[in-house]
Formats: structure tokens, C-alpha cells, sequence
């Protein structure tokens, strides 16, 4: 009220601005005579009242049990120049007036009549009435909350940061409203589970181990702290250059790519594998395949390159090899016509075997190799086939149809003039 004389003022209290030339006061004006008791006023005051802040001029009257906010209303607990009795009339801070155990602190003289309403995210309160906070019809509940209210510091919402491992974050303040407090400290927090034990944020590089874990900003005022949205750090790999790539071996055509080995290749000198990224892939011509660097380093990505493998045909060799193994199946060893001596046999199984033993190893080197092979094989089957028994000729009959004494008469014959003849050749060198 503006003017107030002979009558009491008993639970009431005050949260709005006042302004006025003079006498004024955030919950009275003026005060001629009466009581004022338990009580409070938060409002700011703009004018040339004095006096304790709660009335602008006590003139007459009682003041007891009352507070209010000397730092809202901008006023100071000043009572020299006034007529009426206060007692126990105190100017307290916005946090000890919003405080939980204000009731059974600092104001327990106000008794039953009076509740406090716990803090939540967005306000602070100020002591209530209960008929009106607690018993009221909905609307009276509401209004008393409204009238109690105090906004509370709060913190815009932050970015979830991403970093490469081994550096810092680097993170900008967020913005901090603040009404009706003042920050006194603030900073980033860290948390590996995001939910108890938080640390402060130096700006230390981050590794691996630090993926994933929680960040948040707070701000510490003379109320209270109040924190920022929770965000989860990403800790990135570092990527890796492949310097040097791999070799890979030969390979047979139709084989897949895990029968080609791997040597050498170097990625920034950190050490770790190269494997086939696909290697049950089949090789069917000489082409480029991805291989993978996986690092031994947990804080670098894997990395891929594509290397030649070239694939070897052995298809001409293996076919010849199947007809040289039918060719020598169907061969008998023997002296007769068509037959075979064992020591071809022999010979030819061994140029075999050799051919088989190139298609059954690792790819060589290069496919001139294999055409060698398919050559020497060739020739070995050329050799093996001229060295069959031959048919015996028209004019050398066998058994009964051969003239064996005929034969012999003439061999003897023959031998007897190569004698004679040797004889007279003596004679004459003799003679002579």
C-alpha cells in the first residue's frame, strides 16, 4: 500500500517494482501507525523514500519479523530517522532468501503459514503462503507460483565437439544469462560416463581412450551452479598415408586372392599388416585387387590401396599334361612292334611328373616359365612316341618265310672275299 496507518499488515509479501517521488518503499509507502509483521518485499525501488527498505517512510507504528531483499529493492537496512519499533527487520540476498532452509534459517519466525518451494531447472523461489501455494484452488496455486518466482542463471546449449586424437578441443564459451545472480567461476567439465565424477577440461590432447566421453559447461554463482546441456566428445584416428605398397605374389589364374602373399609396403612408419580387404576374391586375369593396412596403433584408421597381381595361365600346360598322362596309360613295356622300352617309359613319366609339379606349386615368376614347361613337355611326348618298337619290313620275314642258311652263305661268302682280297694286297707290298 502507498499510505498505511492504524492497522496491520500480517503475511503478506511483495515482488513488484515500485517508483515514485518520495516515501517509497517496496512493500509500504508510508506507515502512521499499526503493525507490520512477518512480511517481505523483493521489488525494486526507484525514489527518495528511505528508512529500512521495506517501508519508504515508517513514521509510526511497529515493524517486526519482516525482510526484504537489499539487493533487488537497491536499498540498505537504514532505520536512524525512523519513529516506529522495528524489530528483527533484516535486508537479505537474493540466495539467502531462495535458499531451502531459509524458513528454519534466517525467517523461521514466519512459521507455519509459510512454505518453500524446492528450486527447479528454470527458477529459484521465494517463501510462499501455504493457503495459497499448497491449499489453493489451481489458479490460486499458479499465481502464487508466478509471484514467488525467480529466474535462474542458465546456460545456452553447447555443440558436441569433434577432435582428431592428439589434439586439444577447442571450445568457445557459451553464453550465460544471469538476472538476478552473479557467476562468480566458470569452465568445461569432463566425465568418462557423463553421469558422477566430472573433472575440469585443461585443454589436454585427446587420445582413443577419450572417445566418447562426456562434456558439459558450468557456472557457479552466489546462488547457486547451474550446468549446460551434456554432449559426448568424438575422438577421431588419425588417417594414415600408404608410403610404400606392398608386393604381391603370383598367383594361378582361378585361385583366389588368399593364395598370393603380401610382402613389404610401409605406411607413415607405423608398423601393423597388410591383408588381402577381399580375399576370398577369384582371380581370373592379371588386374589390380584392394588391399588393407590395418595399424597395430589403435589411434590411426586403416588405409587401402590397390596393387597388381598378375595371373599365371596354366591351362595350356595341365591339358597337356592330361594327354601325356593318357598317352603313357595306354603304353605297354615290351620288345614288341608297339611296345614300349621300359627306359622311355621311365624317362617319359619323369618329364610328367615334372610338368605336374610346376601346376601344383606356387605361380613362378612369370608366365614365359610355363610356356618353357608346355614346350619341354611337348617334346618330351614328340621323344616318347618315336621311341616305340617299329614294325619289321616287307623284305625281313620272321620264322619259317626267312632264308636263315641262305643268309648265312652269303655273310660267309662275303667274309671270304674280304679275305682274299686283304692277302693279295700283303703280297704285293711284299714283293715290292
Amino acid at each position: 500500500p502507498i499510505f498505511f496507518e492504524d492497522n496491520y499488515i500480517m503475511n503478506c509479501y511483495a515482488t513488484g517494482n515500485v517508483e515514485g517521488y518520495s516515501s517509497v518503499g517496496s512493500l509500504v509507502g508510508y506507515q502512521g501507525g499499526g503493525s507490520i509483521t512477518y512480511s517481505y518485499a523483493t521489488g525494486s525501488v526507484l525514489g527518495s523514500g528511505y528508512g529500512c527498505g521495506l517501508v519508504g517512510y515508517p513514521d509510526y507504528g511497529i515493524i517486526s519479523n519482516c525482510f526484504f531483499n537489499k539487493e533487488t529493492t537497491g536499498l540498505t537496512y537504514d532505520m536512524s530517522e525512523s519513529l516506529s519499533d522495528v524489530i528483527n527487520v533484516n535486508g537479505l540476498t537474493t540466495a539467502q532468501m531462495v535458499d531451502s532452509t531459509v524458513l528454519t534459517g534466517v525467517m523461521v519466525t514466519f512459521g507455519t503459514d509459510w512454505s518453500k518451494r524446492t528450486a527447479d531447472s528454470e527458477y529459484y523461489y521465494y517463501p510462499e503462503l501455504t493457503a495459497f501455494a499448497n491449499n489453493g484452488t489451481v489458479e490460486q496455486q499458479t499465481a502464487s507460483k508466478m509471484s514467488a518466482r525467480v529466474i535462474r542463471a542458465s546456460i545456452a546449449d553447447i555443440p558436441a565437439p569433434s577432435v582428431t586424437v592428439g589434439q586439444s578441443l577447442t571450445l568457445t564459451a557459451p553464453i550465460i544469462t544471469s538476472p538476478n545472480e552473479t557467476i562468480t567461476t566458470q569452465g568445461w567439465q569432463i566425465s568418462a560416463n557423463g553421469t558422477d565424477t566430472w573433472s575440469a577440461y585443461t585443454g589436454t590432447a585427446l587420445n582413443m581412450s577419450d572417445n566418447h566421453y562426456y562434456l558439459r559447461y558450468y557456472a557457479t554463482s552466489n546462488i547457486d551452479t547451474v550446468y549446460s546441456n551434456i554432449v559426448q566428445i568424438s575422438v577421431n584416428k588419425c588417417d594414415l598415408t600408404i608410403n610404400e605398397n606392398p608386393t604381391a605374389s603370383n598367383i594361378w589364374q582361378g585361385n583366389t586372392l588368399f593364395a598370393s602373399t603380401l610382402t613389404g609396403g610401409r605406411a607413415n612408419g607405423i608398423s601393423g599388416n597388410f591383408t588381402w580387404t577381399n580375399p576370398n576374391t577369384v582371380v581370373g586375369a592379371t588386374d589390380s585387387y584392394s588391399v588393407t593396412f590395418t595399424p597395430n596403433d589403435s589411434n590411426y584408421n586403416i588405409a587401402t590401396v590397390n596393387i597388381v597381381v598378375t595371373a599365371i595361365d596354366k591351362s595350356a600346360l595341365k591339358n597337356l599334361i592330361s594327354a601325356a598322362v593318357e598317352l603313357k596309360s595306354g603304353a605297354v613295356v615290351g620288345n614288341d612292334s608297339g611296345e614300349y622300352p621300359q627306359l622311355a617309359v621311365d624317362t617319359f613319366e619323369n618329364a610328367i611328373k615334372a610338368a605336374e609339379t610346376m601346376t601344383n606349386g606356387l605361380a613362378p615368376a612369370n608366365q614365359s616359365l610355363v610356356n618353357d614347361a608346355v614346350s619341354t613337355l611337348q617334346m618330351a611326348v614328340d621323344t616318347f612316341k618315336e621311341q616305340a618298337n617299329k614294325k619289321p619290313s616287307d623284305n625281313q620275314k620272321t620264322g619259317e618265310d626267312t632264308n636263315l642258311p641262305a643268309l648265312i652263305a652269303i655273310m660267309f661268302a662275303s667274309l671270304g672275299s674280304l679275305i682274299i682280297t686283304t692277302c693279295r694286297r700283303k703280297s704285293r707290298i711284299l714283293s715290292k
